[in-house]
């Protein structure tokens, strides 16, 4: 097993983030569409809501992921993401809860 760095748990989410830097839905073991390889980009910070997902990235992107009832995903739309989709640039910090998702920019 990998060594965990930090993880975020919320109702039925538990995203953790490993040793390689890489995301990992521990609650379902899905590995589908990560953003990139460890080499690039690399998780810096995980948020998980209570049926989606947030990661930012050490470039400053944030890409969600999970249900979107309430557009909690940030892409505008209400479509459930199965994999990770980028939806902001420019990104410093990120939290989320039970239907919302919030981000800071480097610009404030």
């Amino acid at each position: 097993m990998k060594k965990i760095l930090y993880f975020a748990t919320a109702c039925l989410s538990l995203l953790a983030c490993t040793e390689d830097k890489m995301p990992e839905n521990m609650a379902f073991g899905s590995q589908e569409g990560k953003p990139s390889s460890p080499d690039q980009t690399y998780a810096i910070q995980v948020a998980a809501g209570e049926d989606h997902s947030l990661l930012l990235t050490n470039d400053g992107s944030l890409w969600a992921w999970g249900s979107n009832e309430y557009s909690q995903l940030g892409d505008g739309t209400k479509t459930d993401r199965h994999t990770p989709i980028k939806v902001l640039d420019d990104v410093r910090q990120i939290t989320a809860g039970y239907p919302h998702s919030f981000a800071i920019k480097n610009d404030g």
